[in-house]
């Protein structure tokens, strides 16, 4: 067997020649290599690699993560995103860049996603070589020059994480000058971030759970919301079932802030597959997605929250065709398993000064 490493093409389970699973075992020599998530033929597969990798994205995340890499000599086409190093000291064969990172919006937002939390994502990158899934990251923002990132690079660099980190927003600060200014002078916006790292989180776990009922999903955030907030932000808190205006709409999920601030409220619809629900079809009444929709972005608009979203899972796809309302887009998550679920999204606008969002007479049940 080759003796690339075990992080390589040849062992991923989103290689078409292994029929889905991770490993050594189970190759389809009929097959030839192919990357299903970037589209790419792979040449050497036991001597290809990317972050993607079962060993760095356990959970199997389809959404590209950095360049995929192979041995070769560092240039400027082909250069290195960090140094191939065993953590027993022991150098590898320089892995260098041989396929750029596609870019499109949702795998910039999903990098940004993975930098919000980079320390407890790298975490998880069981593989005992770099580069790894956090150089990649760090690496792939700074040649996306994304200026959304600045915040996150910065956190790095004061903790440690340097010069990746630096290089990264170095390239940034050069495409936009002044961005580090800027992002810096904004009082960091935590629950924005905890909101794109649920949404993600959601995504890349999505085949992992099992869904019947609106309150399955709301359930499932909640758990997910209250284990991150009790590691990260201990002063928040979440509710449910939660009117945080009156006059005014219940929100499934709320996160509340040390003020008693909302600093996210959540609307939840979901569309069971037909085979969960064959007596009664659709189970949405799609009047209430729009009605979900215009909750969010009403309570964003008059200040009542500082993010809003609202959120329409359609496993069925019945609902794909109508058009999104206005300020909501369709997305298609790629959940894995070959599984394709149709998804509408509502965010609510932003401000970077809330005149308020202070909960008045709110009241929970």
């Amino acid at each position: 067997m080759p003796n690339g490493g075990s992080d390589c093409c040849g062992t991923c389970w989103f290689n078409r020649t292994n029929h889905g699973r991770a490993g050594y075992v189970g190759q389809d020599p009929s097959i030839p290599p192919f990357c299903e998530i970037r589209d790419v033929a792979i040449e050497d597969p036991f001597y290809t690699y990317c972050a993607n990798h079962p060993h760095r994205r356990p959970e199997r995340d389809p959404i590209p993560i950095g360049p995929i890499l192979r041995p070769g000599e560092v240039t400027l086409e082909t250069p290195e995103i960090a140094p191939t190093v065993l953590n027993t000291g022991t150098h590898w064969p320089t892995r260098v860049v041989w396929k750029r990172s596609p870019d499109t919006e949702q795998i910039r937002s999903h990098l940004l996603a993975l930098l919000g939390n980079l320390e407890g994502e790298a975490a998880r990158d069981g593989y005992l070589a770099t580069p790894g899934m956090a150089h990649a990251v760090i690496w792939q923002l700074g040649e996306f020059r994304e200026h959304r990132a600045v915040p996150g690079l910065v956190r790095l660099i004061r903790g440690g994480r340097d010069p990746i980190a630096r290089e990264a927003l170095a390239k940034i600060q050069q495409a936009t000058p002044g961005a580090q200014v800027r992002m810096e002078a904004k009082q960091p916006n935590h629950a924005r971030q905890l909101l794109l790292d649920t949404l993600d989180w959601l995504r890349t776990t999505y085949v992992s759970h099992r869904f019947f009922l609106q309150r399955d999903v709301a359930w499932t955030v909640q758990k997910h919301l209250l284990d991150r907030i009790g590691r990260l932000a201990p002063e928040y808190r979440v509710v449910h079932n939660f009117t945080i205006r009156k006059p005014g709409p219940r929100f499934d999920l709320v996160v509340l802030g040390p003020n008693e601030t909302a600093e996210i409220v959540l609307k939840f619809k979901f569309e069971p597959a037909r085979k969960l629900a064959p007596g009664k079809v659709p189970v949405v009444d799609w009047a209430y997605v729009v009605s979900d929709v215009a909750a969010v972005q009403r309570a964003a608009e008059e200040h009542h929250a500082k993010n809003a979203c609202s959120l329409f899972i359609d496993e069925s796809g019945g609902f794909r065709k109508r058009h999104a309302p206005a300020g909501s887009r369709w997305e298609e998550w790629d959940v894995g398993n070959g599984v394709r679920i149709a998804v509408l999204i509502s965010e609510g606008p932003r401000f970077s000064t809330p005149q308020s969002a202070r909960c008045v007479r709110t009241r929970g049940v």
